[in-house]
């Protein structure tokens, strides 16, 4: 299956290795292609994890799961 993000690769091999990593990445444009996927799937938890600690409690939690 295509990953979400747009790439034209497969998830497994996209981005749920930035996923398993943690965020960690050669690039700012793999973590967001990651963060877009991570929501778009329910992985909220990525979301906020790469969230810069200052503005995470700005975060609405609530509204992403619903």
């Amino acid at each position: 299956m295509l990953c979400d993000c747009g790439s034209g690769i497969t998830f497994a091999n996209c981005c749920a290795v930035v996923w398993q990593q943690g965020g960690a990445t050669d690039s700012a444009e793999r973590v967001m292609r990651a963060r877009y996927t991570a929501y778009a799937r329910g992985n909220i938890e990525f979301v906020r994890l790469t969230t810069l600690p200052i503005q995470q409690q700005h975060l609405d939690i609530a509204q992403m799961t619903a």
